[in-house]
């Protein structure tokens, strides 16, 4: 139980240097600003006509290329000065251990993570909020997006997947795509731990770069790839709910990431039991 309180304390003390850290603000305003851009042509459209629209955009959102890329590289800025080694760690890591150090600097990347993915949600929300219809189906004007071309007609570029519409609930589409999506984020933060450890500061940010424009290629080469592009998998239009295609299938996407997740994690326990403590300054 005490082992278990060390590593919350160490993830909780990650989060209170947010309010002092320039880069929280500058992730803050770029994901306010992009995603007000990408829900004013669906606000439009309601206001247009008198519609008004369920809260369920996330999943739709999310399942955009361009959106993916943007959004996982805002993400990346949260992460580059991972491992966060500052002024006052040397004397946690010497009081907690370098073990539970690392599984608390992971807690705290899944927890930011979360948060982050969470935050785009309720932007979503609010500024369609003029225009929300709460209820627990897709509703007409989802229903409309998704089955006809009336999205595009009218400027709205989100691709509204027909497949998410069919196969989803809206509250499974939901939970669904913020769970891959924080488990994502998870798992670019640990990339960037672990190459940042290693290698050099940046590397964790080139290695994960390289991961999410990978993404954005795979998109254009076929589906047989994307079982190969960890970031793709954020996207519910990738994701094989019938057994019938090449895509890979839910439970692929979280055991590979749980793999993965856990090898970098290990690998980074293993790094800091063997180098020495060197205090880094916040990106």
């Amino acid at each position: 139980m005490d082992n278990i309180r060390v590593v919350f304390h160490i993830a909780k003390s990650g989060f209170r240097k947010w309010a002092v850290q320039p880069r929280i603000y500058l992730v803050l305003i770029l994901l306010t600003l992009y995603v007000q851009s990408r829900m004013a042509p669906i606000a439009e459209f309601c206001s247009k006509f008198g519609y008004r629209i369920t809260p369920y955009v996330f999943p739709y959102f999310m399942s955009n290329p361009t959106d993916i890329l943007l959004i996982m590289f805002t993400l990346v800025l949260l992460f580059c000065d991972a491992p966060f080694i500052e002024s006052e760690q040397p004397y946690v890591m010497s009081r907690s251990g370098r073990k539970k150090w690392v599984a608390g600097q992971v807690l705290y990347i899944a927890l930011a993570s979360a948060l982050f993915f969470l935050v785009i949600i309720l932007l979503t929300v609010v500024f369609l909020t003029p225009h929300i219809e709460w209820s627990g189906a897709w509703g007409r004007v989802i229903g409309t997006f998704a089955q006809t071309s009336v999205a595009g007609e009218h400027g709205v570029s989100i691709p509204f997947d027909r497949g998410i519409y069919t196969y989803f609930t809206p509250v499974s589409a939901m939970l669904t795509a913020f769970g891959l999506c924080s488990f994502m984020g998870l798992f670019l933060g640990t990339v960037m731990f672990f190459f940042n450890l290693n290698v050099s500061r940046s590397a964790g940010a080139i290695a994960s770069a390289v991961l999410i424009l990978w993404q954005a290629a795979v998109t254009k080469t076929g589906t047989v790839l994307v079982n190969f592009s960890p970031v793709s998998w954020v996207s519910l239009s990738n994701i094989d709910m019938t057994n019938t295609t090449l895509l890979p299938t839910l439970p692929y996407v979280l055991i590979v990431l749980s793999v993965f997740t856990a090898l970098l994690t290990a690998g980074s326990v293993l790094s800091m039991r063997k180098r020495d403590i060197d205090v880094l300054k916040p990106v």
